[in-house]
Parts: C-alpha cells; sequence; structure tokens
C-alpha cells in the first residue's frame, strides 16, 4: 500500500522539492543526509538577515550604520551571519583590476590586538615580509579591503574577548574603532551578553552599534512556524506536524528554546524515526535518550 502522504515516484508532499528524492533513499543513507549543516530561519532571524542585507547597498560615511549581533551561545549568531556572507557572495569582477568582496567575514582572533588586523589579513590574501612595520601591514589591510570592494565587514566570535586582560581589551576595541574610522562602512558584530557587557562600557561602540537580539524562542507561534520549517527538510517519509501544540511545548522542554539544540534534537528524533514509524512524536522524543542541561546539572551535583 502507498503512504498517504506520497506519490508515485516517492515525492513526499509534506517534504521540500529537494528532499522528497532523499526521503525515497535507504534507511542508511538518510541518516546520513542529517549529519549535513541545514539553514532553517525563523521570523526574528528573518527579520535581522533584512536588516543585515541594506549594509552593502550603503554610502560609506562617517559614522557607519554598524550592528551587533547579540544572543546566546546556541542561539544561530554565526548562522546569521555566515548567510549574511553568503548572501552577497564574491565574485572574480571580470570589468575591475580586483575581485569584488562584498562581505568580509573574519573570526576574532583569539589573541585580540595584532590579531584582528591578521585575521583580516589571512581572509584577503595579503602576504607581508617579515620585516613589514605594523603600520605598513594595516595600511595594507585598508587599502585591500577598498580595491575589493568591501561594503561590510563581519567579525564573528567576539566572545573570545572573555578571555583577554583588561588591556587587551581595550586595544582590541580600539582595533574594531580604528576600522571603522578608516573604512567608513558598516561592521557587524557577533556577541554574547557577556562580552556585550564589556564592550558597552565604550561610548564609541555603545553610540555607533545597534544592537539586534536573537531571543530564546518560546512555545508560540513562531517556534511552531520554526519546527514546520524544519519538517520540511527531514527525510521522514510521514508527516509529523511539528507545529501541533504537543509537539511544540515537548521541543521546547527538552531544549528551553535554544536553536541549536532545537536542530540537535529534531535531528536526532528524525535518526530514531527513520525505519520506527517515519514520523516523530511526543514518545519519540521522549524515548530517543536526548539528555537536557537539567539532567546534567542534576548528575552533576549528584557526584
Amino acid at each position: 500500500m502507498m503512504d498517504a502522504t506520497a506519490q508515485p515516484g516517492g515525492e513526499y508532499l509534506h517534504l521540500l522539492g529537494e528532499v522528497r528524492t532523499i526521503a525515497a533513499l535507504s534507511d542508511h543513507e538518510r541518516r546520513d543526509y542529517l549529519d549535513h549543516d541545514f539553514f532553517v530561519d525563523f521570523e526574528s532571524m528573518r527579520a535581522i538577515r533584512e536588516e543585515l542585507n541594506q549594509l552593502p547597498g550603503l554610502p560609506s560615511a562617517r559614522k557607519p550604520r554598524s550592528f551587533i549581533i547579540l544572543g546566546e551561545s546556541q542561539m544561530g549568531k554565526s548562522t546569521v551571519l555566515e548567510e549574511f556572507e553568503l548572501d552577497h557572495q564574491a565574485s572574480d569582477n571580470p570589468e575591475g583590476e580586483f575581485a569584488s568582496v562584498p562581505v568580509l567575514r573574519v573570526q576574532f582572533a583569539e589573541d585580540g590586538g595584532k590579531g584582528l588586523w591578521n585575521e583580516l589579513s589571512g581572509a584577503l590574501n595579503i602576504v607581508l615580509p617579515a620585516s613589514a612595520s605594523w603600520m605598513r601591514h594595516k595600511m595594507k589591510v585598508l587599502d585591500t579591503i577598498k580595491s575589493v570592494e568591501v561594503k561590510a565587514i563581519v567579525i564573528d566570535e567576539i566572545a573570545n574577548m572573555m578571555s583577554y586582560s583588561k588591556d587587551k581589551q581595550d586595544i582590541a576595541l580600539n582595533g574594531i574603532k580604528y576600522l571603522m574610522n578608516h573604512h567608513r562602512r558598516p561592521i557587524v558584530l557577533g556577541a554574547t551578553p557577556e562580552v556585550y557587557s564589556v564592550i558597552k562600557v565604550d561610548p564609541q561602540i555603545r553610540n555607533r552599534f545597534k544592537v539586534l537580539i536573537l531571543r530564546r524562542l518560546k512555545p508560540d507561534e513562531e517556534m511552531a512556524e520554526f519546527l514546520e520549517n524544519w519538517e520540511k527538510v527531514l527525510p521522514l517519509r510521514k508527516a509529523s506536524n511539528l507545529g501541533e501544540k504537543n509537539i511544540v511545548k515537548a521541543v521546547y522542554d527538552l531544549t528551553l528554546g535554544l536553536t541549536g539544540d532545537i536542530e540537535q534534537v529534531l535531528k536526532m528524533a528524525a535518526k530514531y524515526a527513520i525505519g520506527r514509524g517515519e514520523m516523530i512524536t511526543t514518545e519519540v522524543l521522549s524515548e530517543m535518550g536526548w539528555v537536557t542541561q537539567d539532567d546534567v546539572d542534576e548528575a552533576v551535583n549528584s557526584l
């Protein structure tokens, strides 16, 4: 008997078109597929992406519009910043002398200070002799940023700053301000609440950067939509109706609204459900063996 959610040729109507082909593969192949990265967004994340996507089209300015994407670990900050870069990919720019890099994304250096400029040099493929002065290094970075037509600079993993001494934190923040003042283009930072409490004491950072917050999801319509979007990319052969209130509540209880944990829970549940009913239910969520942070805390406290 044919599955009620399938059509001839294995087209499962509750899935995105390209995922329907995956759903027709073997159990082993489908579980392997779930180990890939997926991008699934929700309303608040889309609003932030819309704000960011305006930046490359803005003219240079003495006080360029800039943002701090603020959220806890496991809330998708790096995902948003990576998608922003992918939305404005580099091109060979055959009409110009240099390639075009609309959005330049780097990780915040763990050693602070000069490390940021080294990260920028690496991203721009700049090679300088060991004898080059530090000022020459910085000028070369700024010249190259201009040559490749960088419209916005993304600096992720600002949380690395928390391991710095106060002096190094000041040097790192001065590097960001120097970059903004000389390039006159938007800068986007990815930060946790902890590191924001450190950087907000700097008046220029506080005044020039608008904070966009990625908050934990609640068991409401936004989370239901997020789960419904996830259902479309999980190669299960039956519809799970993940937007139903009882499943939304069950997922929330396991993850407390952290989107990174929601992703891992759904992937784990999908792997468990493959060959066992082909749908995610509250029973699957309770049986699959997910360990919550409360479980970990209780186990540690019992030692």
